[in-house]
């Protein structure tokens, strides 16, 4: 038994924000972004944020990325390892 610890956020552009969309997100939204963030990477999981618009507009370059996060947690590499955050 293993345990991947991945989690995947898709932000709608209004309420987090998205310089692409000209957002700049919901005050209340962004401080919950970052506790959640701060919680997730202080529990050791492997967060992946991706825009609302990036599903909408190229859902497989979407699928791309938690498949690619995916394979590097499942080979044992990490972002948060490597120091980088584990948001994208």
């Amino acid at each position: 038994n293993f345990e991947l610890r991945i989690a995947v956020e898709i932000d709608g552009c209004f309420w987090h924000g998205c310089d692409k969309c000209g957002f700049k997100g919901v005050p209340s939204t962004l401080s919950n972004d970052k506790a959640k963030n701060k919680y997730l990477r202080t529990s050791r999981w492997h967060l992946l944020r991706l825009p609302g618009h990036l599903l909408k507009e190229e859902p497989k370059v979407a699928v791309d990325l938690v498949r690619a996060l995916v394979k590097e947690v499942s080979n044992g590499v990490t972002r948060i390892e490597k120091g980088d955050s584990p948001c994208l």
